[in-house]
């Protein structure tokens, strides 16, 4: 009986230490050379893809954000890719839309998810309309106008930088 406990005991300690050493990649610094590149991304977004709407019609109590920036796989300092989104202020939770491509143009998928507290919660949805979830930790520096963004996704993890775009008022 006690060799079934104990190994019950260790059971229980290896699987909760699987989501402390998933996230157990330290933040690295990210290149100015990286960040200087993402001015030739943000330049190839459409920004009618990037603010298009998918929900009801806006109200005066939304607050929109913009974000461009440019993503990557962990392990690495290069970008492999950029992105835009829109995040909507809905009921205390941030609505995120956005698509991504890839630093090729070889491909352009949208990704959708719920912001809230410093995690994200999301779907990468394919155009086969194959859905793949994502999930992370974000992070707004206000000071800098930056959104950084650890992600996590059944196929690999990375990070993502991008500058906030204040609506015009």
């Amino acid at each position: 009986m006690k060799k079934i406990y104990r190994i019950l005991v260790a059971a229980g300690i290896l699987l909760a230490m699987i989501p402390v050493s998933a996230m157990a990649d330290p933040v690295t610094e990210f290149d100015e050379d990286v960040m200087a590149q993402e001015n030739t991304y943000f330049e190839q977004l459409d920004e009618q893809q990037i603010y298009a709407t998918d929900g009801p019609p806006d109200d005066a109590s939304q607050k929109k954000v913009g974000l461009r920036g440019i993503w990557g796989y962990a392990g690495d300092n290069e970008s492999d890719g950029y992105f835009g989104a829109r995040i909507t202020r809905r009921n205390r939770v941030g609505i995120f839309n956005g698509l991504y491509n890839t630093t090729g143009n070889e491909s352009k998928t949208r990704i959708v998810g719920i912001m809230r507290h410093g995690y994200f919660n999301g779907r990468i949805i394919t155009e086969d309309c194959g859905k793949c979830p994502v999930t992370g930790l974000y992070k707004i520096d206000r000071e800098n106008q930056l959104f950084k963004l650890r992600w996590m996704a059944p196929h690999g993890n990375g990070w993502a930088v991008a500058r906030i775009l204040l609506p015009k008022q």
